[in-house]
């Protein structure tokens, strides 16, 4: 009984002893005000190592543009949210989270997918479906998602959301995620929003499509993409409720020059 008691007051104490030190070690760590990140690591989710190499970005700028090496441990939750917001305003890429070890910091870096690119005073403003600005152009690349016309922006800027002057580009944004969730961005390409909830559709046909906001969308969608499959070529295509017309190409005229 004696060896009994004496090996658990020994492992008593060894288990108090590592409490202590472990104690300790997280007081030197998070407690002393000039404990400071020292070495910060960068994670990619997804394709956001993919995106960030398409774009010339290392994890280096990561880094540098996070703002976080030097940070006291002690103000994660203020210097985070800042991260965050520096991330975001690089445009395509949001911080999911940092983790901490110590000193040590990984970012954790994701990409956000471009719903739209919307033509706008004279600029090519790529957004997500949360309106959130990934770039700003002056020219089109070939390589944008579906565009948006007619749906002006209030002083866009990137890493940040963006408004609408009008209601016109909330109704694009959700035009074109019926488009991608239904699996016809390889049907209409562009988007023109027109007055009176009137919308005009670019097609890979060349056919334009123009459909109204006052009906079910993705039914007029349907009966436009099914109206293109079984055969038109020419002309335009006008959507009301669950019917679809097709508008013949008006004939080619001659103009003869008065004596």
């Amino acid at each position: 009984m004696a060896k009994t008691a004496e090996k658990d007051g020994r492992t008593a104490t060894l288990v108090i002893v590592a409490c202590i030190v472990l104690i300790a070690a997280l007081l030197i760590i998070y407690a002393l005000p000039d404990s400071r990140v020292k070495n910060v690591q960068v994670s990619y989710l997804g394709s956001a190592r993919e995106k960030a190499v398409n774009l010339g970005l290392t994890d280096a700028d990561f880094v540098r543009r996070s703002g976080v090496t030097g940070q006291k441990i002690g103000n994660r939750s203020e210097w985070e949210k800042q991260a965050q917001r520096n991330i975001a305003s690089m445009g395509y890429f949001k911080l999911d989270g940092i983790r901490v070890s110590g000193t040590s910091a990984n970012l954790v870096i994701s990409v956000r997918t471009p719903l739209v690119t919307v033509s706008t005073a004279g600029k090519y403003v790529t957004l997500d479906e949360d309106k959130y600005v990934l770039s700003i152009s002056d020219v089109l690349t070939g390589a944008e998602p579906i565009k948006v016309y007619g749906a002006e922006l209030r002083y866009p800027a990137q890493g940040e959301i963006t408004t609408g002057v009008t209601s016109k580009l909330d109704d694009a944004i959700e035009i074109a995620k019926i488009i991608r969730d239904n699996g016809l961005t390889g049907v209409f390409t562009d988007i023109s929003m027109l007055d009176n909830q009137e919308v005009r559709l670019s097609t890979y046909k060349g056919v334009p499509v123009k459909i109204n906001l006052r009906f079910d969308v993705a039914t007029s969608l349907d009966i436009a993409k099914s109206m293109l499959d079984k055969g038109v070529n020419d002309g335009s295509i006008e959507v009301a409720g669950e019917n679809g017309y097709h508008k013949p190409a008006p004939d080619d005229f001659q103009s003869t020059k008065g004596m």
